[in-house]
């Protein structure tokens, strides 16, 4: 039978994986005694902080947020992707087929919470750009299909969101596509501008075939104007992105 897993779990497995890639003592800061004695001012709680922490919502400091999209918009109208949900309707009832190009381009789900963590972690503190964000998706206990429809259509809303394809070459979203669909485990890294102030973007899907993860990394870290190129976890992405 399968269940629903706890954003606790989440927030885990995104900073499990961030560990597996490098990045410099990256850790709890939802609950934590470290950041309430930190906290200060601030009011907001991260779910992750990485590198050394001044506190008090100091431009400086690095902090990750993740977020577990919800699988509602691709199977119930209600929940505010009328297009998609109709569309995977209609092709269960009918035991048809359709493309992800059928589920329209409704990303709300995707872009409101992305876009409240720019605002609450990065532009709150002066637009500063110590910021992560990482979308998490459990697709080995979903029930329903919602979130096994979401993660491969959140590909589509990174590519619109960012430029993917036009600024990693032609053929790079299908690239992750067909790495995503594939058996086994799957990592890219993708470096591109990035104009908000983040540093990073993590895609993370579980799935029954393999964990699939695509790191956004904002070119921004590679340069020496970098308000923080000599942060630690400054330096861990600029050497991710360059390989």
């Amino acid at each position: 039978m399968g269940r629903k897993k706890s954003d606790a779990y989440g927030v885990d497995r995104v900073r499990g994986v961030l560990q597996r890639l490098g990045c410099p003592d990256v850790r709890r800061a939802q609950g934590t005694d470290e950041w309430k004695l930190l906290q200060g001012s601030f009011a907001s709680t991260p779910d992750l902080t990485a590198g050394p922490i001044v506190g008090g919502g100091a431009r400086a400091d690095f902090m990750i947020d993740v977020f577990e999209p919800s699988g509602d918009p691709y199977i119930k109208a209600e929940a505010g992707n009328a297009q998609a949900a109709q569309t995977f309707k209609d092709a269960v009832d009918e035991r048809g087929s359709f493309t992800l190009g059928d589920l329209g381009e409704n990303y709300d789900h995707l872009y409101g919470p992305l876009t409240k963590k720019i605002q609450r972690y990065g532009l709150s503190r002066s637009a500063s750009p110590m910021l992560g964000v990482a979308m998490y998706f459990s697709c080995r206990y979903e029930r329903g299909g919602g979130v096994v429809l979401g993660h491969l259509d959140a590909l589509r809303a990174l590519d619109r969101a960012f430029g993917i394809e036009h600024h990693c070459g032609e053929g790079q979203l299908e690239r992750c596509m067909t790495e995503v669909c594939a058996p086994g485990d799957c990592a890219q890294i993708l470096t591109l501008p990035v104009s908000q102030p983040l540093s990073f973007v993590l895609y993370l899907a579980d799935k029954t075939e393999g964990q699939k993860m695509i790191l956004l990394v904002n070119d921004s870290v590679l340069l020496r104007t970098h308000p923080f190129h000599d942060h630690q976890v400054i330096k861990w992405l600029s050497w991710m992105a360059t390989g």
